[in-house]
């Protein structure tokens, strides 16, 4: 403010148009929860409202007797100079709140209802906060505005982390498909080195944590199935049953015969693919387990992936070919 006011040379005109913005920004605050919940048709009757209190605020202003500043222990200022902008923004407040808690039980992910309630009890807050002043200007009570930093504070805080929840959840989802990226890329490298056809121009990297992720992480789980339906060709069900013979024999964790077993007919279709070997003529209808949810088949591609990098691929394969 000190800045400002050596700056503007007017203390009075920074506190005026400091009034003026935070109600028009509450406005807009309105106007979006207007919108969010399909009452676009208030919007009219938003703006005269807002028209209304900053053409009071600058009325009143103007014919009140000089003063040096314009705060709310100022006694020159009249009482409906705080009190119109007050119940505007106390109005703001409980419409905002009132909202988010409503929809926050309507919404369909967990950390988008507690984002709501969380702004929603930061603007209850605020409703606190507006009604303290309301208090001051009728009490004069001092000590009423030592509770002003506290609640603004717990009110920004909760504004913040009503914001911070759906980033947390973002950026978890972001490093979560650079985790699959980097678990992925030796799969879908083998594969479209046998089956080239499948794979878009343009490169791909274990190194990408850019925007480009989400683009990359559904472009290689594409690439790996069509290169799992081209290399059906090259495999038989004889092949597939001692594949899933083979990984039991070897101890895997029956939880993970079916992933084990598609990395060893895998890498048997691959290498036959590469020593340009001929089709089967008994082709799998559908040799890859069908999983009920993209995230399970995510899942099954990684522990696929898994094995993959392991010798057990390799193995099955010198025992298929001996």
């Amino acid at each position: 403010m000190t800045l400002l006011g050596t700056l503007i040379s007017d203390l009075n005109l920074i506190d005026l148009t400091r009034s003026l913005t935070h109600t028009a920004s509450a406005g807009v605050m309105l106007y979006f929860v207007l919108v969010a919940t399909g009452r676009q048709r208030h919007t009219t009757l938003l703006i005269c409202v807002v028209t209304l209190v900053m053409a009071s605020t600058v009325w009143f202003y103007g014919t009140a007797p000089p003063h040096a500043r314009s705060t709310i222990s100022t006694p020159e200022l009249p009482l409906l100079y705080w009190l119109l902008p007050f119940g505007f923004y106390l109005l703001v407040g409980g419409i905002s709140a009132a909202v988010c808690w409503r929809h926050s039980d309507e919404a369909d992910r967990s950390m988008l209802r507690w984002s709501l309630r969380v702004f929603g009890m930061s603007q209850s807050l605020g409703c606190v906060l507006w009604c303290l002043f309301a208090a001051y200007l009728f009490t004069r009570d001092a000590a009423l505005l030592s509770y002003v930093p506290p609640l603004t504070g717990a009110e920004l805080l909760l504004q913040a982390g009503s914001v911070l929840l759906p980033g947390l959840v973002s950026a978890g989802q972001h490093l979560q498909r650079c985790w699959v990226l980097w678990r992925l890329r030796p799969l879908w490298q083998a594969l479209t080195e046998a089956v080239p056809t499948v794979a878009l121009p343009g490169r791909t990297s274990r190194w990408t944590f850019t925007t480009a992720v989400r683009w990359q992480h559904y472009r290689l789980i594409i690439e790996i199935q069509d290169a799992v339906l081209a290399l059906r060709a090259y495999t038989t069900p004889a092949v597939i049953s001692a594949a899933r013979q083979f990984v039991a024999i070897q101890g895997v964790a029956e939880g993970n015969h079916e992933a084990a077993a598609s990395a060893c007919w895998l890498e048997f279709a691959r290498r036959a693919k590469l020593s340009s070997s001929a089709p089967c003529d008994t082709v799998c209808a559908s040799p890859w387990p069908s999983e009920s949810s993209f995230r399970e088949e995510i899942d099954f591609l990684v522990r696929v992936a898994r094995f993959h990098g392991t010798p057990l691929p390799a193995a099955f394969h010198l025992k298929e070919t001996a």
